[in-house]
């Protein structure tokens, strides 16, 4: 068990030649700033500002931007921790840093312009960048007494000779006009002014590149036949703008910023984005520009006012960007006489060629050349080290985020392929190898997620109106050595009410998964609109235990229905969808496929896709076409699938009801086979005005792909329509399908719906009338599985009306009336309804408004309405919304009624409910949200219902309950939420099994500013899964940061809590629990002296078995004379439980040549002891070592 215990809590220490993903290699970090120099001395000193957006890049491609106060960090990088691969030694631990000269300000001269730095294990090393900035003198324009005022009569109007005094050097334009400026920055130019008020912009622009922007007004009026009186008033500064680079000097491509000062609030805007100055008075613009002449176009607005544009050409070179890093090493152990050669090779190069943009990396190590020389391991050299890992993604409560900056970094070779390389072109898309998340989810049909690193290419060309492109990739996440692969998951998690979920998968690839949420037909399943979410913040998520932490409570998401007498509006389901990978042991999983189409644009599209899958046993194929276009004003849309095989395993794909506490999964032939088809129009009305949607669904038993397993044959008919005709309106809805039982929708179980509904209605000025019928029947049988089918139906008729009687208020009030029930089982209900509300209209596009109603069968309920016109159509992937559900448009942002009162306070009721031919979906819920001052705001809300998937009363009660507030100051921040969940009696799908449950959810976070450079952070997870059947799952997460950087110190503090008890197949392992207290320290003044520092005691507790681990290093370094510098390491990792010990003493002599050469030699004390390094091991021998390094 201590064997296991050591797996699951520090993986980073079994790995081998792996980088470790425990809270110490996490720990080990680089930090600093990218200052302003303003005193010239070359170090970035305490009151000296710091530059926003420089890019600072690692020899290994990683990378991270500045924030507005210079500061920047980077975690978890590669340190001197322990491996045992070629016999225990410390890994090299140096990295090199360069600062992209293309992201600082123009004429800005860097010190150093690049770092090689060394990180010991779990420690922080700083490193500043101090940028010396160009000093142009220049002045404000102002009137010159030299240039008296000139005026000339013109037809219409007056030409005038604007004048003024510039700095010598100055091109000044007036009114877009190029004025004549003299040697000492005498400018003039001739204008014409109209009678009136004249407001004329004036740029004047310096040979550094400083433009300042002006205005001035001239009042011009007409006293007679040829008399005009000219005002000209004072000049008034609107800003200045600092442009990338000198007058007439080329600006170096791809990413470089403007500087823009002026007046707090102003808005700067581009094409690409919009920005606000803030108190400071400037902010920094970023944008691109690609080799050649560009044309800058920048609008700004000050407050109250309207935008304005400046223009400017500016021509850009390509400049290649290289940071590279070769470190050797060779260590002799005079106890045992051997000799090893360790080291590391990486390096990062972007350059331009022509229109092509060539970037990669290549990082080698020792460990490479002596795990992968055997020909079952040779494909690794193209295969990533970490398969584990797609994208960077570590848990918070592992990686120390408390670092006092708000900096941005990237990794783009998160997996750690040996060679990452991409070609990308300006106009015909890119090629490359490496991480590559293959997609194809242009439709309903043929959808496929698989994260992978391999080969991989978007070509595009047109040819006239034509548009062709090609999306290809090969490959697979794994890793030969240790026999990691990966594989595609997907799972779908029904609305709960709340906020937290779990993934079924037992390990999960870091940062592989894609979130969204769609909202669906509560019956059939059928996408109606979806929406995407953003890790970290919309949902955090832990890889270990597959937990999901959303924003805000699923729940709050819902629509509206066609037909206006329906209970509780119809309204669609929302359903959070996961596409992941998952970690397996079983080999290579290789796919290769892609997607090739052609495009007309507004009339055709046509695409061909397909992907064939390796793996042990069943390969996996799909083949997909799809036809899109335009006739008469319809919208077409046709496409096919065939697949083969399984596209997801079945342990993988499953759909939850109960946030993941469960799951249904498949079961069946993994190598079955099944075809796909849909058919869909939308447009207008045949008589104009109005919507028409129809479209046709086929897929039959045994179809696959990344989003579908179909146990039985699926088809579906469907039609909806609306018409005015004057001021009636005609409404049609019609459907007919024939799918899986949706209670059991993995088994072979089949039932069969039908409904059609029409409606009339008048509209008025100020009232409106509606009629309705609707006829539905539905054969299934009452026990999914176990009873024979039952056929059923009823029919209804419904009446509603409006009255406006205010003009932001309008009642309503409607009944449906049950007229006939026939046959037996499901399908005979009474779906009488009475409902009456009101609309209050917030804007011209949104409508809101609260409703009540009551049916002898659906009983009471109430809801919220939100009205908004529709838009253009929200796109599911590639096609439109489906024509079984609501109407979703692009204006359609508002989910449930909120009415805000004078007060300050917001009163909403959410419809988180609907009824219609094939199922009852039951709820109410009621909220309010309050402003008490400024800055704060409290809010709360109840539900109560089950969604079900017939037309059945559900045997599942739940009652959901939330409270949230947010308190923002300057300097302060605090945010918090509470969920309360109670579930009881039998669900509807899986196991009949009575529950009787309590999900209990916490959440607090803070953070304050308490004085400059010391921030204090916080933040605590607290949630319990539990009833009469015993614990489910508990979880506490929680940590307590202060960072304090006052320039050349930096001190972290840290103390984290992590206890979680996972449910499902999980739960078998017990509770985990880790708790860490870090600390780390770091000093450096100048290039003289630096000392790197960090000591972590944790605590590691899984199931019965715990360990206290404490870990602690301390680097010194002092340059004595020119390039002389030595320098010490003591290390020192320890296990109170078995005395086990890790020991390291280092002292090394080292010379630096120049800034790309350097030679080193020490000693090294080691002393290693157990700690899972293998069985026995144990080295206690002493090591003489010299080192070489190159780096640029």
């Amino acid at each position: 068990m201590a064997w296991v215990l050591v797996l699951a809590l520090f993986p980073g220490i079994v790995r081998g030649q792996v980088p470790g993903a425990d809270p110490v290699a996490l720990a080990s970090s680089i930090a600093g700033r990218v200052c302003d120099d303003q005193d010239g001395d070359g170090q970035c000193g305490g009151g000296e500002p710091g530059l926003l957006g420089v890019r600072v890049v690692l020899a290994t491609g990683r990378e991270v931007l500045t924030d507005a106060q210079g500061r920047y960090h980077l975690t978890g990088v590669d340190a001197r921790a322990p491996e045992v691969t070629g016999g225990i030694h410390l890994r090299p631990g140096r990295h090199r840093l360069r600062v992209d000269l293309r992201t600082i300000p123009a004429r800005g001269r860097v010190s150093p312009e690049a770092a090689t730095v060394e990180v010991p294990w779990g420690a922080a090393v700083l490193q500043d960048f101090a940028v010396r900035l160009s000093q142009e003198s220049v002045g404000a324009l102002a009137p010159s007494p030299e240039a008296p005022p000139q005026a000339e009569v013109r037809e219409g109007g007056v030409s005038f000779t604007v004048s003024g005094q510039a700095s010598p050097g100055d091109e000044v334009r007036v009114a877009g006009q190029e004025a004549q400026v003299d040697a000492a920055g005498l400018y003039r130019a001739a204008v014409a002014l109209r009678p009136g008020e004249n407001l004329l912009h004036i740029v004047a622009s310096s040979p550094g590149g400083s433009v300042r922007l002006f205005r001035q007004r001239f009042d011009v009026v007409k006293q007679g036949e040829g008399r005009w009186l000219i005002a000209p008033r004072a000049l008034e500064p609107l800003g200045q703008v600092r442009l990338p680079a000198g007058r007439g000097e080329p600006v170096p491509s791809g990413t470089v910023s403007l500087h823009v000062e002026a007046a707090e609030g102003t808005r700067v805007r581009l094409p690409k984005g919009e920005w606000v100055v803030g108190p400071q008075g400037s902010v920094e613009v970023p944008f691109t520009l690609v080799p050649g002449p560009n044309r800058v176009e920048l609008e700004l607005m000050r407050p109250g006012e309207l935008f304005w544009t400046y223009a400017v050409e500016l021509v850009a070179t390509a400049r290649p960007f290289f940071v590279g890093l070769l470190d050797l090493e060779g260590t002799y152990s005079p106890g045992n006489g051997t000799f090893q050669l360790l080291g590391r090779g990486a390096a990062h190069g972007e350059a331009r060629w022509g229109a092509f943009h060539l970037l990669g990396e290549v990082d080698l190590r020792d460990t490479d050349f002596r795990t992968l020389h055997s020909e079952d391991t040779a494909s690794g050299w193209l295969r990533p080290r970490l398969p584990e890992r797609f994208e960077r993604s570590p848990d918070p409560e592992f990686s120390i985020e408390e670092w006092a900056d708000d900096s941005v970094s990237l990794t783009p070779n998160a997996a750690e392929g040996r060679l990452r390389l991409e070609v990308q072109h300006d106009t015909h898309g890119r090629v490359g190898f490496g991480t590559y998340r293959a997609l194809m989810a242009e439709g309903e049909i043929g959808r496929y997620h698989h994260p992978l690193f391999g080969p991989f290419a978007e070509v595009k060309a047109k040819a006239g109106s034509l548009q062709v492109g090609v999306d290809a990739f090969a490959g697979g996440m794994s890793e030969p050595v240790r026999g990691v692969s990966t594989r595609p998951a997907h799972e779908e998690l029904r609305a709960t009410g709340g906020s937290l979920y779990f993934l079924g998968a037992s390990s999960i690839v870091e940062g592989s998964e894609l979130l969204r949420v769609e909202y669906r037909d509560g019956l059939t399943g059928l996408p109606l609109s979806e929406h995407h979410l953003v890790r970290g913040r919309d949902y955090e998520l832990d890889t270990f235990s597959g937990r999901i932490l959303l924003a805000k409570p699923l729940s709050f998401l819902s629509g509206a229905s066609w037909l206006g007498t329906d209970a509780l509006t119809a309204a669609p389901e929302p359903v959070l969808v996961a596409d992941y990978a998952a970690i397996e042991f079983s080999g290579a999983r290789d796919a290769v496929g892609g997607e090739a189409w052609a495009e007309w644009p507004g009339s055709v599209r046509l695409t061909l896709g397909g992907v064939r899958e390796r793996r042990a046993g069943a390969p996996y194929q799909l083949l997909s076409g799809r036809a899109q276009g335009t006739l008469g004003g319809y919208a077409l849309q046709a496409e096919v699938a065939s697949s083969s095989g399984w596209a997801v395993g079945s342990d993988v794909f499953g759909v939850s009801d109960d946030g993941g506490l469960s799951y249904l999964r498949p079961s069946g032939d993994s190598s079955a086979e099944g075809e796909a088809l849909g058919l869909r129009a939308h447009g207008p009305g045949p008589l104009g005005g109005g919507s028409v949607d129809a479209a046709f669904r086929w897929r039959s038993q045994g179809f696959s792909d990344g989003a579908h397993v179909e146990s039985a044959f699926f088809r579906q008919l469907s039609l909806r329509a609306s018409q005015p005709l004057g001021p009636f309106r005609l409404t049609l809805l019609g459907d007919d399908r024939r799918s899986a039982d949706p209670r059991q929708p993995f088994d072979a179980g089949a039932i069969a719906a039908r409904t059609l509904g029409a409606g009339v209605g008048y509209e008025h000025k100020a009232w409106g009338v509606r009629v309705e019928v609707r006829d539905s029947w539905l054969r299934a049988a009452e026990v999914a599985g176990a009873d024979p089918l039952l056929e059923g139906g009823r029919t209804s008729v419904g009446l509603q009306g409006r009255l406006q009687v205010h003009e932001r208020v309008v009642l309503s009030a409607g009944h449906r009336q049950a007229l006939v029930q026939r046959g037996e089982g499901l399908g005979r209900v009474d779906d009488t309804f009475a409902s009456a509300g009101v609309d209050v209209t917030l804007d011209p596009d949104t409508t809101v408004g609260l409703r009540g109603g009551w049916g002898p069968e659906l009983g009471p309920q109430v809801w919220a309405n939100t009205a908004m016109h529709r838009g253009p159509d929200v796109y599911y992937g590639g096609y439109s919304v489906d024509v079984d559900g609501p109407d979703f448009g692009m204006g359609r942002a508002v989910t449930g009624a909120r009415t805000d009162l004078e007060d300050g306070t917001s009163v909403f009721v959410e419809d988180v409910s609907a009824h219609d031919a094939n199922a009852v979906r039951l709820a109410r819920a009621v909220g309010f949200q309050q402003i008490l001052f400024g800055g704060f705001q409290v809010g709360g809300r109840y539900e109560r219902g089950v969604r079900h998937p017939l037309d059945v009363p559900s045997s599942l009660k739940r009652d959901t309950a939330s409270l949230f507030g947010q308190w923002v100051r300057e300097r302060f921040r605090l945010e918090g939420r509470a969920e309360l969940r109670h579930e009881r009696g039998t669900p509807v799908r899986g196991p009949p099994v009575a529950v009787n449950r309590v999900q209990t959810l916490v959440a607090l976070a803070a953070e304050t500013l308490l004085r400059e450079n010391l921030t204090l952070s916080g933040r605590v997870n607290f949630a319990r899964t539990g009833g009469v059947d015993g614990l489910r799952g508990r979880l506490l997460e929680g940590s307590s940061g202060v960072a304090w950087r006052p320039g050349p110190w930096l001190l972290v503090a840290r103390y984290s809590i992590l206890r979680e008890q996972v449910p499902g197949e999980r739960s078998a392992f017990g509770e985990r629990v880790l708790q860490v207290v870090s600390l780390l320290p770091a000093v450096r003044l100048g290039d003289r002296l630096s000392v790197a520092a960090g000591v972590h005691l944790g605590r590691s507790q899984l199931g019965r078995e715990a360990a206290w681990v404490g870990t602690g290093t301390l680097r010194p370094s002092v340059r004595v004379v020119g390039g002389l510098e030595v320098g010490a390491e003591v290390a020192r990792r320890t296990s109170a439980r078995e005395g086990e010990s890790l020991s390291s003493v280092r002292g090394e002599l080292g010379y630096q040549v120049d800034a790309g050469l350097r030679f080193a030699a020490g000693y090294t004390v080691l002393g290693f002891k157990g700690l899972g390094l293998s069985g026995d091991a144990q080295d206690e021998a002493d090591r003489f070592y010299v080192r070489a390094e190159v780096a640029y």
